[in-house]
């Protein structure tokens, strides 16, 4: 239908505040032009030439409300477009309202209309009334319309042509007069003036209730992805959790994908990046950087975490898109633990001597030194870190062999427990005691003391004579002679020889 003729009427754009709130508040969000089904878009002629409704779509950071606002531009001043409400019961409306942004409106200036049509007996809009008001636009931010109380002048059209009917009535008014029927149809069309708008924050009460229309951009959603460990070359989307060594170098990768509006359709877009970290101990997210990615590539930034640490990346959002974030990745820290031996070949029941540091250098940690088994690594040792992240360990050994010792770390003051390299000790058999050697006494008969006495036997001269005489004549001359005894009782003296 071309534009109506109908008696001049305008409405001055005004800074206006917010509508009085209603008792219930339903707020829809407008992804850029995907339009909800209670809410189209209409065009129209300017004049007598026809006008085909192509426009192009305007995205913009900044509305009336949220984030973004949407509009449209043309080529020429021979038609306008906007976006129609529909209102099933239009007698008991009780707001309508828009909010414009005319980045170079003018003073004086008429560039649009709002046009309302009511189909009250029910024909699906094959025949309505309709009224229209044209709206002048005066400045360059945003304003409100509200027309809920417009007294209008209505016309009726019977699908041929067009005639005059109630004057200086109000929407609901009007809708209680004839009946709601079909209900109503409110348009908000800007255009003829050839410039660019901007609309948001479209607010229809009816009743009880108010419905908010917040016209955002194009919804996108933002990806954090990295590889699955720090020695793969696989990129995953997505990942949550990920098992790093302290100050080890990885890659953290961000883009966005759009979802499209029917305008703007879907897949990678070009955009910026920012990364976000939250480390051990800390409340909130700091900013770390910001990367850009294309269609063909991702935004890139490198990470060397060295305790535990959450990250998350996100889109600040365009004129076009819509803000997003990714979900977090929440990287576990193991700490690094070296270990020196002090002497790897001892004896049994010696002390096998461990040292090193930890890193992170925190005092306190728990560390103990493992020895392999047929069952298993087996504690030997247990210690805690002094300042620096030093430790020492002295177990004894207590068997003969090839020890495999290691030293492990606990979890805990913002890092994953970790495990050293494994150590080989060799314990020996200790030698055998040497003996003492003990000398066996050998016994020497000492020489004998001589005793002086005066000899009892015969003298040496005597001894002679006796041996010549035992020698040849069998005689002792040295036995003492036999003594007779009394033969009968008497004694006999002998002669001397």
């Amino acid at each position: 239908m071309n534009k109506l003729v109908v008696p001049l009427v305008l409405l001055v754009l005004v800074p206006l505040g917010a509508a009085p709130a209603q008792a219930a508040t339903t707020n829809v969000v407008v992804d850029g032009f995907d339009y909800p089904s209670t809410l189209s878009y209409v065009y129209r002629d300017c004049d007598t030439t026809s006008f085909d409704g192509t426009t192009t779509a305007l995205y913009r950071a900044g509305g009336a409300i949220g984030t973004h606002a949407t509009g449209l531009r043309f080529a020429s001043t021979i038609g306008e477009a906007g976006v129609q409400a529909s209102v099933a019961t239009p007698s008991a409306l009780t707001e309508v309202s828009f909010e414009t942004l005319h980045p170079s409106g003018a003073a004086g200036s008429s560039p649009g209309s709002f046009y309302v049509s009511i189909d009250p007996d029910g024909t699906g809009f094959q025949s309505y009334y309709y009224a229209n008001v044209n709206l002048n636009v005066n400045y360059d931010t945003w304003g409100a319309w509200n027309l809920e109380s417009f007294a209008f002048d209505w016309f009726y059209w019977d699908g041929v042509s067009s005639s005059a009917s109630d004057v200086d009535t109000t929407i609901a008014q009007f809708a209680t007069d004839h009946g709601n029927g079909s209900g109503a149809r409110f348009g908000f069309l800007f255009g003829c003036d050839g410039r660019d708008y901007y609309m948001d924050n479209l607010r229809i009460g009816v009743g009880s209730t108010t419905t908010v229309y917040d016209f955002e951009g194009v919804p996108s959603a933002t990806y954090l992805s990295t590889f699955g460990s720090h020695h793969s070359d696989m990129l995953v989307q997505d990942l949550r959790r990920l098992t790093l060594i302290t100050g080890q170098r990885h890659w953290l990768a961000g883009d966005s994908w759009s979802f499209g509006d029917g305008v703007i359709g879907t897949g990678w877009f070009n955009g910026t990046a920012r990364l976000f970290a939250k480390g051990y101990g800390q409340s909130s997210f700091r900013f770390m950087g910001s990367s850009d990615f294309t269609t063909e590539d991702h935004a890139w930034f490198e990470i060397r975490p060295r305790k535990n640490t959450v990250y998350r990346v996100d889109t600040p959002g365009t004129n076009t898109f819509e803000p997003s974030g990714s979900l977090t990745l929440k990287v576990s820290v193991k700490r690094r633990v070296s270990v020196r031996i002090a002497d790897t070949t001892i004896f049994r029941g010696r002390s096998i001597k461990f040292s090193g540091v930890i890193k992170p250098r925190d005092a306190g940690v728990r560390v103990s030194a493992q020895h392999k088994t047929r069952s298993g690594w087996q504690t030997i040792a247990k210690g805690i870190t002094r300042t620096g992240g030093k430790y020492s360990l002295a177990p004894r050994a207590g068997s003969a062999g090839k020890w495999l010792v290691r030293v492990v770390v606990a979890g805990g003051k913002g890092n994953v427990g970790n495990k050293s390299r494994t150590a080989t000790v060799t314990v020996k058999v200790p030698p055998p005691k040497p003996v003492k050697d003990v000398e066996t006494p050998t016994y020497i008969q000492p020489e004998p003391t001589p005793v002086p006495h005066e000899p009892t036997g015969p003298k040496p001269g005597r001894v002679m004579v006796r041996q010549l005489y035992q020698l040849f004549w069998g005689l002792d001359l040295m036995a003492p002679a036999p003594v007779a005894g009394p033969a009968s009782g008497g004694v006999e003296q002998l002669e001397p020889r």
